[in-house]
């Protein structure tokens, strides 16, 4: 289960930052300490732009949060999360020697979401 008071420092982490998570998911019914580093995957001042029958219409970026991470127990971990701070989903996968593995939200709806790997 990824903690609340970690996921509430992804929302409010800005690029560069690093959160370490002391027990995030790393693998199917393990959980591990991460260092998550938020990265910024726009350019400064890039454009998307949808090219529509009628010319290009500007597309608002995400508001996703990206964050690349490595487990602190596993160097050959690599973890990819990310967050939007708007709704709160969540999402991300972990790659390890055992196989790659989504987080993904297992008990949708709840007062205090449940994610798993």
């Amino acid at each position: 289960m990824a903690n609340p008071l970690v996921v509430g420092e992804l929302a409010r982490a800005e690029p560069g930052a690093v959160v370490v998570a002391p027990e995030w998911p790393v693998g199917p019914e393990r959980l591990g300490p991460v260092a998550l580093s938020r990265i910024e995957v726009y350019a400064p001042g890039a454009r998307i732009v949808a090219i529509t029958g009628t010319g290009e219409v500007e597309v608002v970026r995400s508001t996703r949060r990206y964050f690349l991470g490595e487990s602190l127990d596993d160097p050959d971990a690599r973890i990819m999360v990310w967050l939007d701070p708007e709704t709160g989903d969540l999402g991300g996968v972990v790659i390890t020697e055992e196989g790659e593995f989504e987080l993904a939200e297992v008990a949708p709806g709840g007062m205090s979401p449940r994610y798993a790997l």
